[in-house]
C-alpha cells in the first residue's frame, strides 16, 4: 500500500448471508491491519448515519446479500460522495437479481442455462406443466432470484422432490427461478482489479455445491482445471466479456458450468464475492502468488 488509510469495513447485516459476511468482514479487517491500515468494523443496520462515513477514506463493503449487492447501498454512498470498494450501483442492479442477469446475458449472446421464473413458490406448483418449456431435462435447480450462498437452492427431479424442497425453504414468498441442470463441470473465474484470475474447478461430495460444501466442508476441492491453452482462453474471454457487459469494477466473480460438449454457460455474477477461508476468489488469487492480504489491498486500491 502506498499510504495508510482509514477504512470502515461494513459487514454482518440482516440478510440470510449474515454469517458468511461476518466471517468475510473479520478476515478483511485483519488483512487491513496486517497492511498497516487503520480500519474498523461496523455491523450494518438500515438506519445508518451516512454522514459519519465521511470520517473514513473508504468504505470496504463486505456485506453479502441484498444489503451489499443490490446496489442500494452503493447508490446512497455515491449520493453522499463517499468512496467505497467494488462495483457501482448499475453493475449491482444488473447482477443481483439472477433473472435480470440472465436476461442481460441473453441480450449479449452470452450462454446461460435456460430457465423460467415464478413470482413466489406455492406447494401446489405443477412440476410437469410449469417446467414443460425446459424439457427434456433430468433435473432442475430451484433457486431464489435474489439471494446467495445457495440459500434455499435445491436440485429437483419431479413433483415429490419439489415438495420436499419447498418444505425446506426458509422463505417461499419471493421470486424463484427454475434452471436446467448442467452438471458436467462447475467453474468460477474471478476479477481482481485489472486482473482476470485463473479459473477454478469446483468438486464436492455433496449433492451439489451447496452452503455446506461452500463454507463448512473441508473436502470440497478447488483446482486449476486441466484445460489446454485454447480452452482456457475461451473461458477467460467469456468471463471478461460478462464482467464488461455487467460493468463490474474492482473485484467480482463469474460462476460457470460446462456441458458434455465442452460449452460454457454463465450461472451468475457476484459483485461482493465471499472472502472467508473457504472462498473462491482468494483461492484463485493464491494460484498466481497473491496472498489474502494482497487481495484485500488490491481491492482497496482498485
Amino acid at each position: 500500500m502506498q499510504e495508510a488509510r482509514k477504512i470502515l469495513v461494513l459487514y454482518g447485516g440482516n440478510s440470510s448471508e449474515r454469517e458468511v459476511s461476518l466471517k468475510s468482514g473479520t478476515a478483511i479487517n485483519q488483512a487491513l491491519t496486517n497492511l498497516g491500515i487503520d480500519s474498523e468494523l461496523l455491523d450494518f443496520q438500515n438506519n445508518l448515519e451516512f454522514d459519519s462515513f465521511k470520517l473514513y477514506d473508504k468504505i470496504f463493503i463486505a456485506l453479502h446479500g441484498n444489503e451489499g449487492e443490490s446496489g442500494d447501498l452503493q447508490q446512497k454512498l455515491l449520493e453522499h460522495n463517499i468512496s467505497f470498494t467494488g462495483s457501482h450501483p448499475q453493475a449491482c442492479r444488473k447482477t443481483w437479481d439472477k433473472e435480470v442477469c440472465k436476461q442481460i446475458l441473453q441480450q449479449h449472446d452470452i450462454p446461460t442455462p435456460p430457465w423460467i421464473s415464478e413470482r413466489k413458490l406455492q406447494r401446489n406448483f405443477d412440476f410437469q406443466k410449469k417446467l414443460a418449456p425446459l424439457q427434456p431435462c433430468k433435473s432442475f435447480f430451484m433457486k431464489p432470484a435474489q439471494d446467495g450462498s445457495s440459500i434455499d437452492t435445491h436440485e429437483i427431479y419431479d413433483q415429490e422432490s419439489f415438495e420436499k424442497a419447498f418444505d425446506k425453504c426458509r422463505n417461499t414468498n419471493r421470486k424463484f427461478i427454475f434452471e436446467q441442470t448442467i452438471n458436467t463441470r462447475e467453474l468460477t473465474v474471478g476479477m481482481l482489479g485489472d486482473i482476470i484470475l485463473p479459473p477454478l474447478e469446483i468438486s464436492t461430495n455433496k449433492a451439489f455445491y451447496n452452503y455446506e460444501a461452500k463454507y463448512l466442508a473441508d473436502d470440497t476441492s478447488y483446482v486449476l482445471p486441466n484445460f489446454d491453452s485454447q480452452k482456457e482462453k475461451k473461458l477467460l474471454t467469456l468471463a471478461e466479456k460478462t464482467l464488461k457487459v455487467m460493468e463490474c469494477k474492482g473485484w467480482a466473480r463469474v460462476d460457470f458450468v460446462e456441458d458434455e460438449n465442452e460449452e460454457f454457460y454463465v450461472l451468475e455474477v457476484n459483485t461482493v464475492p465471499g472472502m472467508t477461508s473457504h472462498s473462491l476468489l482468494p483461492k484463485a488469487a493464491k494460484l498466481i502468488n497473491i496472498d489474502y492480504d494482497e487481495v484485500v489491498g488490491i481491492i482497496v486500491e482498485a
